[in-house]
């Protein structure tokens, strides 16, 4: 049996849920918190699939370090969330490109680790 690759776990639709997100910030779609939570949610499901596969995952320097970029816009963006403060806010639009940015490299990432 083949190994499950890690990068499928990131759902096809990972673009839309972004893009509900940025609505959530410039028009203020109701749909911005749970899409949000749902990119969370796989998002720790990646990060327990690497647990599960090389636990020294987080020794590999360009590895950690998107996901400590990648928690940290997570991290913000689900503050601003909580304390309805999304809306409107640049600092989040911000924060929200970033993410994007850095779940592309992620996801290049994971493609080597699944070929491992």
């Amino acid at each position: 049996m083949a190994p499950k690759s890690i990068r499928n776990i990131i759902p096809g639709s990972h673009s839309y849920h972004i893009s509900k997100i940025f609505d959530g910030i410039h028009t203020g779609h109701p749909l911005a918190k749970l899409n949000l939570k749902t990119v969370r949610d796989y998002y720790a499901k990646v990060k327990e699939a690497l647990d599960e596969k090389d636990p020294s995952w987080r020794d590999r320097q360009g590895l950690a370090g998107q996901v400590d970029e990648i928690d940290y816009a997570l991290d913000r963006l689900s503050g601003w969330t909580e304390a309805g403060n999304l809306e409107g806010n640049r600092d989040a639009s911000v924060f929200l490109d970033a993410l994007g940015g850095y779940f592309e490299v992620f996801i290049s990432m994971l493609d080597e680790v699944d070929a491992e």
